[in-house]
């Protein structure tokens, strides 16, 4: 009996300790970030996007949304609105959760024009 009454005691134990880390961790997580930190809007795709891919119907379908994040790590080229993609065609592919670039795509007019002048027109 002693035996048993000693593995209930530790197990209590351990799960008191268990339990003050787990609710201590975020806390300490929390005092880590900078609070005053300066946050920018982009723009990222919820899916996989290939190459050459119509971005007025990824709009249409709702597969971008905004996330916030740290301006020091934006880069400078970054889609700030999906309105930026209105219109547009990827020039290369785009992962999900990427922050998409304006150099990544481009307008269909511009698309026309390279393809003329490509083609000598």
């Amino acid at each position: 009996m002693k035996g048993r009454s000693l593995v209930v005691v530790l197990g209590l134990i351990l799960a008191t300790l268990a339990t003050v880390g787990v609710l201590a961790m975020p806390a300490g997580f929390d005092d880590d970030v900078d609070h005053g930190t300066p946050m920018v809007g982009v723009v990222v795709s919820k899916v996989d996007i290939p190459a050459g891919t119509d971005m007025d119907r990824l709009i249409k379908d709702d597969q971008f949304k905004g996330i916030l994040v740290p301006l020091a790590v934006v880069d400078d080229g970054a889609v700030t609105s999906i309105d930026q993609l209105s219109h547009r065609r990827t020039r290369v592919a785009i992962l999900a959760g990427e922050p998409i670039l304006v150099a990544r795509i481009w307008s269909v007019d511009a698309m026309r024009r390279e393809r003329l002048e490509f083609l000598g027109g």
